[in-house]
């Protein structure tokens, strides 16, 4: 009796330590999914009252405006904070279906090299606009592939955004080559850079590589593009 009361209450401890266990990691994820629900209402009350009061005001002043030139000018204010509300919005929803329901690939087959030049080439008009220099070289990459365009296009825009955006002058270098069914992307930057600390925290959702440069952005950016990048099987 007294050797299975001794394997009763052992078992007894070992359920409630599993218990234990399982509270604790419920614990933290609560934490974690408060503190993203902390960021979710900071974001999106920062990025969206500041528009929307932009379009009120240029509403007013657009009614009160006789003039077309002067008038066209508020318009085309609304015009940017709608874009700017929009571009939240969508990002926000691409996150979601990143991090909740999960995202299908739609594999269909494209031309490599017009789809790399035609990228460079937008991105380049980018670059110069800022008086940047955009280096592209795609190797071997003469080929029909099959793969999701639209969503490996997404994660090229956002790492070259990032690249023009924190280069105040110098180069951007956009290099790739295609391999055994691979296709290895390298973008470089003369730019600010990032630390270590930077590393560890940057392809969380709403952080910013640089907290002291204003620029825009909502900080989901490179979330986005590591989820598109695990979609894409690839790393």
């Amino acid at each position: 009796l007294f050797i299975i009361s001794f394997f009763i209450i052992l078992s007894d401890l070992r359920k409630e330590e599993k218990i234990k266990i399982k509270l604790q990691q419920s614990v933290l994820e609560n934490e974690d999914l408060l503190e993203m629900c902390k960021k979710i209402i900071l974001t999106v009350s920062h990025d969206i009252r500041g528009p929307l009061g932009n379009i009120h005001n240029c509403v007013d002043l657009a009614s009160e405006t006789r003039e077309k030139k002067k008038r066209e000018i508020y318009l085309e204010d609304i015009r940017h904070s709608c874009h700017h509300i929009l571009h939240l919005v969508n990002d926000l929803m691409d996150a979601y279906r990143i991090n909740e329901v999960g995202v299908l690939c739609n594999d269909m087959p494209f031309y490599l090299d017009r789809f790399l030049q035609r990228i460079s080439e937008e991105f380049s008009r980018k670059a110069i606009a800022k008086a940047l220099i955009l280096q592209s070289e795609h190797q071997n990459s003469s080929f029909i592939v099959k793969g999701d365009a639209d969503k490996l296009e997404q994660v090229l825009a956002n790492l070259l955004t990032n690249a023009i955006k924190f280069t105040p002058s110098g180069t951007i270098s956009f290099h790739s080559r295609y391999l055994e069914g691979k296709l290895q992307v390298e973008i470089r930057d003369t730019g600010i850079g990032m630390d270590e600390e930077t590393l560890k925290r940057i392809f969380s959702p709403f952080e910013r590589a640089a907290q002291n440069i204003n620029s825009e952005g909502f900080g989901l950016g490179l979330f986005l593009t590591k989820g598109l990048v695990k979609v894409l099987d690839g790393t």
